[in-house]
C-alpha cells in the first residue's frame, strides 16, 4: 500500500475502517476500506468476499461506487485486506444534515431530491436486475459528489444474490430505521421489496431532513410505522399474523401520509405510498418507480451522473472516434459513439520570413475550419469556456477560437473554429529551415491543448481536457494547406 498516502480517516464500522487517500503517482483521490483478516479456517471474512464479488459484478454501473482494485498485505504477521474505491466527498446522511443544521439550514431543492431518488432507483434496479439484494440501504451508504450532483450506492457487505423462489436469509439486516416490516416481524424469506422499503424511507428523509421512522428498538420501530400507516391486517397483508414475531398490537387507523411530508406534492406522495406498502408483493419495484409521474418534471436525459471517456480522435480525411469510446451523458442511456467529421479547413492567411543568418523562420498563420458532430445520444449539451492554445517546441505560440454553442440530442451539429499561429520569434530547427528555403514548404508539428466545460443544465458541468499532436504542411509558394493530420486524446 506504499503507492497510497493516507490523508484522513473518514469512517469506521463493523467491517473495518475507511480512509481518504491519494495515489502518490497520479494524485487521484481514493477511498481505502481496510479489513483486518482473522486467522481462522474461514480465511477472508464472508462479508469482504461478498462485497468484492458483488462489486466486481455491479460496479461497471454509474450508480454503484467503483471498486478500483483489491490489495492484500501482511503487517506484523497479520493479514490485511484493502478495497480501493473511487472517492466521493460525502454521503447522503452528512449532506442532509448540512441542510438541517446550522445557520444555512434549508430544504433540499425539489429537483435535487428528484435527481438523487432517480439515481438511487437506477442503482437499486441495476442490483435487482443482476439478482442482488443490497439489504443495507441507508443514507450513510449512499455516497454523494456535491459538485456534480451524483449519488452512488456503496457498502455491499450485506448484499446477497437472490434466487426465485427466495431463499431463507438472515433476519438481522438493514439499520433499524430503514428496515422493512416483514424483516422486523421475523420473516427470513424476503425479496427485492426490502430494498424498496428502505428507498421509501430515504426518500421521505430527504424531504423531511429527518428520519421518517426513528425507532430505538424493533418493537418501537414497528409502533412508529403502525402509528402512521395503520396496523396491518391479514386482509391488507395476507399472512402477516402468522409471521414469527407478530404480536397483538394497538389498532391504529392509517394517517394521511402527506402530513408527514408536507413539502411533497401529490405525485411524490403517491410514489412514497407505493414504496411503503405493507404487503411486499404490492410494493413498487425500482424499475417501475423510474416510470412514475413524480419524475415527469425531471429532465432525465440532462441529469448528468458521470462521464467516462477514453477515446482516440484521428484527424485526416475525417475526424472520428477511434479504437474505443464510452460516453454516458444521461441517466439510463446506453453509450453510443458520436461521429465527428472534418468538413473543411482553409488557410486564410500565411506570412513567412526567413532569417538566413540565424537559421530562423518567422511565420504567422490563420486557418478556419468546421467539424460536424453527429450525436446519437438522447442528450443535448452546451459547450463553453473553451480555451485552447498551441505549443511548438515547448512554447505557446498561438490559440484556437471556438465560440460557445450547443450540440443537440440525436442531431448533427456544425462546430466552427479558427486556428491562429503567431511565431514571430520562434527558433526553427535545421529541417524546418531547409524545408522552407529549398522546398517552399512549412512543415510543423504542433501540440494543441484545450480545456473547458460541457454544460448539461444549470446544475451540472463536466470539465474536460483535449491534447492533440498535429502535423501540418503549408505550401508557402501557393499559399495553400497541402496536408494535415492530427492525433488527439480526451480526458474528462
Amino acid at each position: 500500500m506504499e503507492k497510497y498516502e493516507k490523508l484522513e480517516k473518514v469512517g469506521e464500522g463493523t467491517y473495518g475502517k475507511v480512509y481518504k487517500a491519494k495515489d502518490k503517482a497520479t494524485g487521484q483521490l481514493v477511498a481505502l476500506k481496510k479489513t483486518r483478516l482473522e486467522m481462522d479456517e474461514e480465511g477472508i471474512p464472508p462479508t469482504a468476499l461478498r462485497e468484492i464479488s458483488l462489486l466486481q459484478m455491479l460496479s461497471h454501473s454509474l450508480y454503484i461506487v467503483r471498486l478500483l482494485c483489491v490489495e492484500h498485505i501482511d503487517k506484523n504477521g497479520k493479514p490485511i485486506l484493502y478495497l480501493v474505491f473511487e472517492y466521493l466527498d460525502t454521503d447522503l446522511k452528512k449532506f442532509i444534515d448540512s441542510h438541517r443544521k446550522g445557520p444555512n439550514a434549508r430544504a433540499l431543492p425539489t429537483a435535487l431530491i428528484q435527481s438523487f431518488l432517480f439515481q438511487l432507483c437506477k442503482g437499486v434496479a441495476h442490483c435487482h436486475s443482476h439478482g442482488v439484494l443490497h439489504r443495507d440501504l441507508k443514507p450513510q451508504n449512499l455516497l454523494v459528489d456535491k459538485e456534480k450532483g451524483i449519488l452512488k450506492i456503496a457498502d455491499l457487505g450485506l448484499g446477497r444474490a437472490f434466487t426465485v423462489p427466495m431463499k431463507s436469509y438472515t433476519h438481522e439486516i438493514v439499520t433499524l430505521w430503514y428496515r422493512a416490516p416483514e424483516v422486523l416481524l421475523g420473516s427470513t424469506h424476503y425479496s427485492t421489496a426490502v430494498d424498496m422499503w428502505s428507498v421509501g424511507c430515504i426518500f421521505a428523509e430527504m424531504v423531511r431532513r429527518q428520519a421518517l421512522f426513528p425507532g430505538d428498538s424493533e418493537f418501537q420501530q414497528l409502533l412508529h410505522i403502525f402509528r402512521l400507516l395503520g396496523t396491518p391486517t391479514d386482509k391488507q397483508w395476507p399472512g402477516v399474523s402468522s409471521l414469527r414475531d407478530w404480536h397483538v398490537y394497538p389498532q391504529w387507523e392509517p394517517q394521511n401520509l402527506a402530513s408527514a411530508v408536507p413539502a411533497l406534492g401529490p405525485d411524490g406522495v403517491d410514489l412514497l405510498t407505493k414504496m411503503l406498502k405493507f404487503d411486499p408483493s404490492d410494493r413498487i419495484s425500482a424499475k417501475a418507480a423510474l416510470d412514475h409521474p413524480y419524475f415527469d418534471s425531471l429532465d432525465k436525459v440532462s441529469v448528468e451522473v458521470g462521464v467516462r471517456v477514453r477515446a482516440d480522435l484521428v484527424l485526416g480525411s475525417g475526424l472520428e472516434l477511434g479504437s474505443w469510446a464510452e460516453l454516458v451523458l444521461g441517466l439510463g442511456l446506453e453509450p453510443k459513439r458520436p461521429t465527428i467529421t472534418l468538413n473543411s479547413i482553409t488557410l486564410e492567411d500565411l506570412a513567412v520570413s526567413v532569417d538566413a543568418a540565424r537559421f530562423k523562420v518567422n511565420f504567422n498563420v490563420t486557418m478556419n475550419g468546421s467539424v460536424s458532430i453527429e450525436n446519437p445520444n438522447r442528450v443535448s449539451f452546451q459547450y463553453e469556456d473553451i480555451n485552447p492554445y498551441i505549443e511548438y517546441g515547448g512554447q505557446e505560440i498561438g490559440d484556437v477560437h471556438i465560440p460557445a454553442g450547443n450540440i443537440g440530442a440525436r442531431t448533427t451539429t456544425t462546430m466552427n473554429f479558427t486556428l491562429m499561429i503567431m511565431a514571430d520569434k520562434i527558433s526553427s530547427n535545421p529541417n524546418l529551415f531547409s524545408d522552407v528555403v529549398e522546398k517552399g514548404m512549412l512543415q510543423l508539428t504542433l501540440y494543441v491543448k484545450l480545456k473547458g466545460k460541457v454544460k448539461l443544465n444549470v446544475l451540472f458541468k463536466i470539465k474536460f481536457k483535449v491534447s492533440s499532436k498535429c502535423d501540418l504542411s503549408l505550401d508557402i509558394r501557393n499559399g495553400t494547406l497541402a496536408n494535415q493530420s492530427c492525433h488527439s486524446k480526451i480526458k474528462l
